[in-house]
């Protein structure tokens, strides 16, 4: 192996993880405004239970402010990567979660939302501490010469997050359709489409934890 080789790799390797993790952390925060529209068709009959929706749109926010603030010490005590890790597997449990999310009142299907602000705002936690160890990660994994441009390709993948939400969203429906057509042709689990949405959340956090 030529030497650096290793160097190297570690250097690919730290930009990788910080560029997933980031595209993950975008698509966390979006997609609950997809979700969340076909989860009130199901579970409020429409825009019938905005106060509690709102609540759980905002829960990650919250968790992510609070994520942000603590995982940069939580990295110096653990080390970036461990600490890295540790936000992905909040992430994961917390998307994960929101997919099985159900009323927690059999009479008040807006209850699910309930559900939703907890496994969010955990969600939240992972995600916003993404922001603080990416970006040092990122920074670490480079030279001084191409520094600056490493942490902004790294941070680019925000963009690709986001992006993926709509273009997902248009496919899973397309595939399994809203809960009102799984309902009208008797198909199970009817809010099949937003669980999905949600559930795969977890995946960048998957292809990162070995």
């Amino acid at each position: 192996r030529p030497p650096g080789a290793g160097r190297a790799m570690g250097f690919q390797r730290g930009q990788v993880v910080s560029a997933v993790s980031n595209l993950g952390t975008a698509y966390n925060l979006v997609n609950i405004n997809l979700a969340h529209v076909i989860m009130e068709d199901q579970y409020c009959g429409g825009d019938n239970c905005s106060h509690i929706v709102t609540a759980a749109g905002t829960a990650c926010l919250v968790g992510a402010i609070t994520g942000q603030l603590t995982f940069g010490y939580v990295g110096d005590c653990l080390g970036r990567s461990r600490a890295l890790q540790l936000t992905q597997v909040l992430s994961i449990v917390g998307a994960v979660t929101s997919a099985f999310a159900v009323p927690l009142s059999p009479h008040d299907g807006s209850s699910v939302f309930a559900f939703i602000i907890v496994t969010r705002l955990l969600l939240g936690i992972g995600v916003g501490g993404v922001y603080p160890l990416a970006a040092t990660i990122a920074a670490e994994s480079s030279s001084s010469t191409n520094r600056g441009r490493s942490v902004a390709v790294v941070f680019s993948m925000q963009g690709v997050g986001t992006l993926l939400v709509p273009l997902l969203g248009m496919a899973v429906i397309a595939a399994v359709g809203t809960p009102e057509t799984r309902s009208a042709h008797s198909k199970a689990m009817q809010g099949l489409s937003w669980r999905l949405l949600l559930g795969f959340g977890a995946l960048p956090g998957l292809c990162l934890i070995p």
